[in-house]
């Protein structure tokens, strides 16, 4: 089983790629993918060139988001002149696309595994993966917190008696502030800003933080434009 394959952002070429030459000695017959950030999809058209046969499985929200999210990759590598794929490799990735519910366990490979909402991003999940006696709990990217876009990782009773886990790690080492705090400051520099007579520009990351902070989460008394990929994303 292969977890994701992802591009290496602000990378060209074949440093953006991850080393698939590790693949060969072990084929892969299987797919997930945890959610549609570029760091977890971007190089999934390369994959299915190496692997056409590959099945794909990932919930709905991830298939439709990755879509996009693959469109405006090759978009964006071919202004580059780096292009990672082609417009038929995107097509025969996306066709392998395999969407499954939460909770629903798949054995169709050998192995079982099930996925479970992990928070951080419409349609990310976690991956229980049982094989051989065996259980492996994979986290992809996880969040304890609601979000107005997304609930909070559910952790099924099982992780509890896992023979490993496979976790994410990012801010792992930094202590941060409670989200409500966060909101709570961010709303108020924006209000003292909008009623001194200022502008106010966000920079967001285009899939996740954009959503999170788009005035239909906060319906602010104020017009707000977006960028041009961030309305795409709320209607995905």
């Amino acid at each position: 089983m292969l977890i994701d394959a992802g591009a290496r952002p602000g990378a060209l070429g074949d440093a953006a790629l991850p080393q698939l030459g590790l693949l060969s000695e072990h084929p892969p017959t299987a797919m997930i993918l945890t959610h549609a950030h570029l760091d977890h999809v971007g190089d999934l058209p390369v994959v299915i060139r190496r692997h056409p046969r590959l099945h794909i499985y990932c919930t709905e929200a991830t298939a439709r988001i990755a879509t996009l999210v693959l469109a405006d990759t090759l978009k964006v590598s071919a202004e580059q002149g780096f292009p990672m794929f082609s417009p038929g490799e995107m097509k025969r990735a996306l066709e392998r696309l395999r969407p499954i519910p939460y909770f629903r366990e798949i054995t169709d490979h050998g192995f079982a595994f099930t996925l479970f909402p992990s928070g951080h991003l419409l349609g990310a999940a976690s991956v229980l993966i049982e094989s051989g006696g065996r259980t492996v709990f994979h986290t992809g990217d996880v969040s304890n917190t609601d979000t107005p876009v997304v609930s909070a990782a559910w952790l099924p009773a099982q992780v509890m008696a896992v023979d490993a886990v496979v976790s994410e790690s990012t801010y792992g080492d930094t202590l941060l502030p409670a989200s409500k705090e966060q909101v709570r400051t961010f709303v108020q520099a924006i209000g003292e800003t909008l009623c001194t007579g200022g502008r106010v520009l966000i920079p967001s990351f285009a899939l996740g933080r954009a959503q999170e902070r788009s005035p239909r989460s906060f319906r602010p008394a104020w017009p707000v434009a977006c960028c041009p990929m961030s309305p795409s994303t709320l209607t995905a």
